[in-house]
């Protein structure tokens, strides 16, 4: 063989030889495609979470299924916050984590942690689970890796805080929980707001006292205490502080508006003063589920704001139901807004500084005296009155009147005008005496 014909020979070998890699090649790759694709479904089908509270974590109930008849590898999982019920780029990134594959026809429960960043305005949000939310996961079905809860979550603050002006003058106000506990403020409870008064603060022990009774007493209802201590301010003997009971009102009924409250569930609890920034948030809220005013205190000349002037201060137009308590000795309290309560209630013995003590005492349930049985705060709280009681009975002197009638019942006082000895009341024919 000539040495153009071995070559030729040996380039006809090559080929073959080429020809038969190739063609393997070929086979062996048509047989890697017709080798099915591993077949998973991932959803997620269950969220279940409580209010959340800003700056604290919270938790979320998780659970994702696997549709599909084979697992899943790894994937991510992210919870997401908004404002509406849809899926966009507004949407806040509160927590990413990693799922180690979940095998076909499982699911996978778990409780995730989420913490609510401190400067997240509180309000009502859908919270959203995403899962392998960039789709590095081969699925069956990619439209179904997305839940949003059915209605909004409530993320809650254990403090709302704002400002309120008198001229050029302002002054910091708040609405809190009681104490340090971090509990955020839930909108859909019942809830009692207790107000101090002139020169005083939310932190004065006897308005302390009387807020755990209240809490105390049923059991899901929440007390909060507003403070505006700045604006409440008025020295020794000033009255500047009365200039900012109505901005005080005004921020509060806003503030609580705003963050999700139904007035039918406010209870409002005001001391002195207090008791007329209740009555103003009261009116600004259209009404209110009740009133409890103490010591609501005369008009102090020279203010802007008069709560004695006709027409400004009524307790019972603005509440389903409002008791009032005043004592026949007190000089700082004002009979005349105390007698615009569904209930009146005049004492002896006692004065304006005592008075919230004395209110305590007789609310107080583990007493269970047969004074706190005609005051128990479930009749204030469903406006029930007492049987065979007769409005409107008792001059200003505790004497029995048919004319300059204010009030509905009188209490005599002992221990210094601190507790309740006796509580009497007109039936319409007779006196009637309720006494420790």
């Amino acid at each position: 063989m000539n040495e153009s014909c071995h070559s030729a020979f040996q380039r006809s070998k090559s080929s073959q030889r080429l020809d038969r890699t190739s063609n393997v090649r070929e086979v062996e790759h048509l047989e890697q495609r017709l080798v099915p694709a591993a077949v998973c479904d991932l959803a997620p089908t269950s969220l279940v979470i409580s209010p959340l509270t800003v700056g604290e974590s919270g938790t979320v109930q998780t659970r994702i299924e696997n549709f599909g008849p084979d697992s899943s590898k790894s994937f991510r999982v992210e919870y997401r916050l908004s404002l509406d019920a849809t899926l966009d780029g507004d949407d806040i990134l509160l927590k990413r984590v990693k799922v180690k594959g979940l095998a076909g026809g499982t699911e996978l429960l778990w409780n995730q942690d989420l913490t609510i960043r401190s400067r997240l305005p509180p309000g009502q949000y859908y919270l959203s689970i995403v899962l392998d939310p960039r789709n590095r996961v081969s699925e069956s079905t990619e439209t179904n890796n997305s839940l949003t809860t059915a209605i909004p979550v409530t993320v809650m603050t254990p403090k709302l805080s704002g400002q309120v002006g008198s001229g050029r003058d302002r002054k910091a106000v708040s609405i809190a929980t009681i104490g340090d506990s971090g509990a955020g403020i839930d909108p859909s409870r019942v809830t009692w707001i207790v107000i101090h008064g002139r020169n005083g603060s939310s932190q004065d022990l006897d308005l302390l006292q009387l807020a755990n009774v209240i809490e105390g007493y049923q059991a899901g209802d929440q007390v909060l205490l507003l403070d505006w201590s700045q604006a409440a301010d008025s020295g020794a003997l000033g009255g500047a502080g009365e200039n900012f009971i109505q901005p005080v009102a005004a921020w509060a009924a806003t503030a609580l508006q705003d963050y999700g409250f139904d007035p039918q569930n406010l209870n409002l609890v005001g001391y002195s003063w207090g008791s007329y920034v209740a009555a103003e948030m009261a009116e600004r809220l259209g009404q209110v589920n009740s009133i409890l005013s103490i010591e609501a205190a005369r008009d102090y000349p020279g203010g802007s704001y008069n709560p004695e002037a006709e027409g400004e201060v009524d307790f019972n137009a603005h509440a389903k139901q409002s008791w009032a308590f005043f004592d026949a000795a007190d000089i700082f309290g004002s009979a005349l807004t105390t007698s615009t309560a569904d209930e009146a209630f005049l004492s002896f013995g006692s004065d304006h500084f005592k008075a919230v003590e004395l209110v305590t005492d007789l609310l107080n349930p583990p007493q269970a005296s047969p004074i706190a049985n005609v005051l128990p705060l479930s009749r204030l709280l469903t406006g029930q009155p007492l049987a065979n009681w007769s409005e409107k009975s008792y001059d200003v002197m505790g004497a029995l009147a048919e004319q300059g009638a204010l009030f509905d019942a009188v209490i005599q006082t002992i221990a210094g005008g601190l507790q309740g000895e006796s509580l009497r009341y007109f039936d319409g024919q007779q006196e009637q005496t309720v006494a420790v």
